[in-house]
């Protein structure tokens, strides 16, 4: 008995108390042409009692066992900046009169950290964003989109010991649709055009990564109305 491995399990927490946050928020918006949009939003959340994941070890018929549980900690600010731009190019002289644009930009921060390897707060990006350039007429539509964001923790399993860092990210995407009839329309897109990659970097340590590769997507597709 004394040779064998600890035991490993999760457990509830009768006691955990909700997550709880004061928040305050300012907000600007500008609707300064038809179908266009300028916004801009400050905000700041003081969480009273963050809810992160741990292990304790603990002994069940008189074995160890490492016990994985969520438990109540100190809490934290979380504040940040959002931006918002969108406009539909209406005004300029056909056949440019379709162009349009959408941008979107955070910014976000806390003080809060994991009770694993004080790693930041899982899923907090510090920037997120992204932009979108459309044409749109006489049934011919096109869009290209770019969405970024910066590294980031996550917890790809459910193992307090196994949080790592995703890395920063671009995705690139297409899609063309045109209606052959007014019933009739075509679609083409593709997905992840650059192939970007998803990198986990565990405990900080760069030789430990796990790399994932989607590859592009293509799909080509026809619906019709009735």
């Amino acid at each position: 008995p004394g040779s064998q491995q600890p035991l490993t399990g999760s457990a509830g927490n009768p006691a955990l108390l909700p997550m709880m946050a004061n928040q305050a928020d300012l907000a600007y918006q500008w609707y300064f042409d038809k179908g266009s949009l300028f916004s801009a939003a400050l905000f700041y959340k003081q969480i009273g009692s963050y809810i992160g994941i741990t292990s304790d070890t603990t002994t069940i018929n008189g074995r160890q066992a490492v016990i994985t549980r969520s438990i109540n900690g100190e809490g934290g600010y979380v504040r940040g900046l959002e931006l918002v731009y969108q406009h539909a190019f209406t005004r300029l002289p056909a056949p440019f009169d379709g162009l349009g644009v959408a941008a979107n930009w955070s910014y976000n921060e806390s003080d809060i950290h994991e009770y694993t390897n004080n790693f930041p707060m899982e899923g907090l990006m510090r920037n997120n964003g992204g932009v979108t350039l459309w044409y749109e007429k006489n049934g011919f539509e096109a869009r290209l989109s770019a969405n970024y964001h910066s590294p980031f923790v996550r917890m790809p399993r459910w193992t307090a010991g196994y949080m790592a860092e995703n890395g920063e990210e671009t995705y690139v995407t297409a899609n063309v649709s045109y209606y052959l009839t007014p019933q009739l329309q075509l679609r083409v897109g593709l997905d992840n055009i650059t192939n970007q990659k998803v990198v986990y970097t565990q405990n900080a340590n760069a030789y430990m990564q796990n790399v994932m590769e989607y590859g592009r997507r293509y799909n080509v597709g026809l619906s019709y109305k009735f």
